[in-house]
């Protein structure tokens, strides 16, 4: 079990919910750009949006709850070049946080998840070695 800042949340229940957070995710670029435009009182989360996710990954991580398929999630941002931005920024987003919370150790924990590691490169369009490297600089 995993212990989140609103209670407890097993993998099963968060594994189950996969599919209801992709087109969450698809929508997360436009979301960002529209929240400025919403009221702020009556969508005062939607502003961060991003933040969630950044910490989702995270406290999976760092908790040792991690599993890769939490990473299908984010294949919706693997459409178009500004998604694949928008998911590099989740993930090095996640890495800063990481490495905020618990150091460098943290970093290199989430940088052997093979997994994680290529959806990096794939985002970022190039080697998975280069992407290591470039998550690494840049956390």
């Amino acid at each position: 079990m995993l212990e989140l800042a609103w209670g407890w949340l097993t993998f099963c229940m968060l594994s189950s919910s996969l599919e209801a957070l992709q087109p969450a995710i698809q929508q997360l670029e436009e979301w960002k750009i529209d929240a400025p435009r919403l009221d702020r009182y009556r969508y005062p989360n939607l502003r961060h949006c991003d933040n969630f996710c950044q910490s989702l990954l995270e406290k999976l991580i760092e908790k040792d709850a991690f599993n890769p398929v939490i990473l299908r999630a984010l294949q919706p941002l693997m459409q178009s070049d500004t998604q694949k931005k928008l998911c590099w920024k989740q993930l090095i987003g996640c890495l800063r946080k990481l490495k905020k919370s618990g150091g460098q150790n943290l970093v290199r924990k989430a940088l052997d998840i093979q997994e994680l590691v290529s959806l990096a490169a794939n985002a970022r369009g190039c080697p998975v070695e280069n992407a290591r490297r470039t998550l690494e600089s840049e956390c």
